[in-house]
């Protein structure tokens, strides 16, 4: 690698103004070689105003690049796939799936619709838990051990991509365990506009 180049998000009131938002886990291990010698490249940035600021690791300061396009004339629509409809055949699935993990337990989903039947049918055991338990009995899908209560504890999420289904989870009271100071912990995330929007409205 001798050159990279990321869309950055920018805060001048933060400490570290630049956050790689985003996608930081790769960033994050080669500016890390780079600062240990054992590396060298260009790092070039681009600021883009959809990008949530992200905190944490992710959030870096403005030695660490090179070179950096800070321009409103630059900026553009952030990449955002729509969210797929969900088929029954998902949503039976996405039932039984949430009868499997216990209270308490550590959640890891994908994007895409068989995700998104997952996040809701743990919303709908948490909120509307006799609704949840009709609905695997009328399915036959009651797992032998099962997890059908609503959630007292609480899940924590460990995924390599964060969705916009753990952000319903988080809204509906779900994501709700720390481990480390956080209920979610993520390599990346891509969504919706809505999504983004949602990031980048939220406190810090």
């Amino acid at each position: 690698v001798n050159v990279v180049g990321q869309l950055v998000a920018h805060r001048s009131d933060e400490p570290h103004p630049f956050s790689l938002s985003c996608n930081p886990d790769l960033t994050l291990d080669l500016l890390a070689l780079r600062r240990d010698g054992k590396a060298d490249f260009v790092f070039c940035g681009q600021t883009n105003s959809e990008l949530p600021f992200m905190r944490g690791d992710a959030a870096i300061a403005a030695n660490e690049f090179d070179l950096l396009l800070d321009s409103p004339a630059a900026d553009f629509p952030l990449f955002a796939p729509p969210r797929e409809p969900i088929s029954l055949a998902d949503y039976a699935a996405g039932l039984h799936a949430a009868a499997l993990i216990p209270d308490g337990g550590t959640l890891q989903i994908g994007i895409g619709s068989l995700g998104d039947a997952v996040a809701q049918a743990l919303i709908l055991r948490h909120r509307h838990n006799d609704d949840f338990r009709a609905l695997l009995t009328r399915l036959n899908a009651t797992p032998a051990t099962a997890h059908t209560g609503p959630f007292t504890t609480g899940l924590y999420g460990c995924t390599e991509m964060f969705v916009e289904g753990l952000l319903d989870l988080y809204r509906a009271g779900v994501l709700k365990r720390e481990v480390g100071g956080a209920v979610l912990h993520a390599g990346f995330f891509v969504g919706s506009r809505a999504f983004y929007r949602a990031l980048r409205d939220m406190p810090p």
